[in-house]
Formats: C-alpha cells, sequence, structure tokens
C-alpha cells in the first residue's frame, strides 16, 4: 500500500503544471466619463481626457505603458501631436514607495526624441499625486495654473521634467534628471518646492523667469550644465549646488528678456 501511495505521488510530481494565465492588459483612451479606476497593466493607446467634473484614480502598481504613434490630433482639447494624459478634472494617483505608479513608454524610435507628451494637469485644484514615476516623456509633468498636491515623484529621461507655468502646487522630495531641462517655474508661479533634487540635465537644473516667486524649502541642484538660472532677487540659501558646470546664471534686468 505504501508503495503504491509513493508511485502516486511521483506520477503527481512528473504531471505537467497548468500554465498560469498571462497578466491581462486593459487598453485605455478616449474621454473618462464620471470616475475610472486604473489598476495593474495599463496600454495607453490614445489621448486620455479628464475632463471637468470627471475623476481618473490610480491604484497603487499600476503600469502604464504608453504605444506610440505618429498620428497628428486635431482635436483643439489636446496640447500635443502626441499621445498625452490631460487632466482638466481631478486626478488621484496612490503610489506607495514599494509600489509606485510607474508611466514610460513602450520604446523609443530611431532618433531617441520622447515618444510621448507625458502628464498635463490645467486648471486643477483638486489633485494628489504621490509615489509616481514619469520616464521618456516630452514633458513629465506639465502643471497648467494648477494647485496640486505632489510628492514621492520620479521624473527622468525626460525632455523637460517639471513645467509649472502659474499656480501654487505642492511639490515634495522628488527627483528630476537625465533630461534636457530639468524644472522650470513660469508665469507668475507659485509653487511651494521642498527636498527636490534636480540632477544630470544637460541644460538649467532650476529656471526661475522673473513674474514668478517660488517657495524655495530646500533642494539639491547637481551635475547640471547651469544649476539654477533666476532674477537677482531670487534667494538661493536654502539651495545646494554641486557639480554643475555653471553653478548660477542671473537674468539681466531689462524688459522683454526671458531665460
Amino acid at each position: 500500500m505504501r508503495l503504491v501511495v509513493v508511485l502516486l505521488l511521483l506520477l503527481a510530481a512528473c504531471a505537467p503544471q497548468p500554465v498560469p494565465a498571462p497578466p491581462v492588459v486593459q487598453e485605455v483612451s478616449g474621454v473618462v466619463q464620471g470616475e475610472l479606476s486604473l489598476s495593474g497593466d495599463v496600454l495607453l493607446v490614445g489621448d486620455l481626457l479628464v475632463p471637468h467634473g470627471s475623476r481618473l484614480v490610480i491604484t497603487a502598481g499600476t503600469r502604464i505603458t504608453v504605444q506610440p504613434t505618429d498620428a497628428t490630433k486635431i482635436d483643439p482639447e489636446f496640447l500635443s501631436s502626441q499621445i498625452e494624459l490631460l487632466v482638466r478634472g481631478s486626478l488621484q494617483i496612490d503610489g506607495t514607495e514599494s509600489a509606485p505608479v510607474i508611466f514610460r513608454p513602450a520604446g523609443q524610435g530611431d532618433s531617441g526624441d520622447p515618444q510621448w507628451a507625458g502628464i498635463i494637469l490645467d486648471g486643477v485644484t483638486d489633485s494628489s499625486l504621490r509615489y509616481l514615476q514619469v520616464h521618456g516623456a516630452d514633458t513629465g509633468l506639465l502643471l497648467v495654473a494648477t494647485d496640486a498636491f505632489i510628492t514621492e515623484a520620479l521624473i527622468t529621461g525626460c525632455r523637460y521634467g517639471l513645467v509649472v507655468q502659474g499656480g501654487s502646487p505642492q511639490i515634495y522630495n522628488s527627483q528630476i534628471s537625465g533630461g534636457e531641462g530639468g524644472v522650470f517655474v513660469w508665469n507668475g508661479a507659485q509653487p511651494l518646492l521642498d527636498n527636490l533634487l534636480v540632477a544630470d540635465n544637460a541644460e538649467e537644473g532650476l529656471s526661475i523667469d522673473r513674474s514668478s516667486q517660488p517657495q524655495l524649502i530646500s533642494g539639491r541642484l547637481e551635475r547640471n550644465a547651469i544649476g539654477l538660472v533666476a532674477a537677482t532677487s531670487v534667494s538661493v540659501e536654502t539651495l545646494q549646488f554641486s557639480a554643475n558646470h555653471e553653478t548660477i546664471r542671473r537674468l539681466l534686468p531689462v524688459a522683454g528678456v526671458q531665460p
């Protein structure tokens, strides 16, 4: 009897095991109506618009792959000819340290140019982004007249990492690196920037135009071509500079001159 049991166990061990099903990939594009929640593996196959009154929630660990396209947009709602996430309603990204939310293109073109536009928050006041990673976009995060809360963001390999045009967003504990330019503060923006690392950008690390008054709590500017571009009125006491090719470039006090 014992021999039979052993043989049965051996046969069970040698039997072919079921192959786990591949993860289901959700394809998304178009206009969000009401509330949409994304989780798991997501393929962004076209522009995604979150209009006023709608809400997009992205749960921890979600991996969003952007499918590159050469299509030219004709809809005036969208701002780029490349695929973009455009938010005019509300965006909630609930990443965690162990399970961030990741945006990345499916591949790079032959020229190495960015293959998607990035994430745009336009006129948004009710949004929070936590533990977000953005890779390989033209502009990682573009905040237009937006007061969002952003913390623990990692923006790498984007042509322009973070652009703040107007508004008063709060941005904490984030890293912007490996692009042409790091952080741009324009058009009367008043963001709070605390514990930012801006590094390894081919041009400016942090650029502030004359009309903007950011609250610079702390930050490190490292290994950029130019650490800081700003008017003489911008205090640098809270910033740390390391190994930039040029540490600070002050804007000339001449009307009409822009960085």
